[in-house]
């Protein structure tokens, strides 16, 4: 297996503003990402696009995005 240089889940919220989040591999599925979330982090209600982006040395790439809503 290559090493991972990031995993980072692009993230724009309801109202179009942008972040990252810096996920990791799951433990048990290695074609999934996992990211906990902290206190502000899903600071809007409505719905949130989500974006892997993933980096290698020597190849990168971009995973499809999801919707996940956010209920108030």
């Amino acid at each position: 297996m290559r090493p991972r240089i990031a995993i980072v889940g692009l993230v724009r919220g309801p109202d179009g503003t942008t972040g990252t989040w810096v996920a990791a591999q799951d433990a048990t599925d290695p074609t999934a990402l996992t990211y906990t979330t902290v206190q502000g982090d899903l600071s809007q209600a409505e719905d949130w696009w989500l974006h892997a982006h993933v980096a290698w040395p020597d190849w990168q790439g971009r995973g499809d995005a999801v919707r996940m809503t956010v209920e108030p």
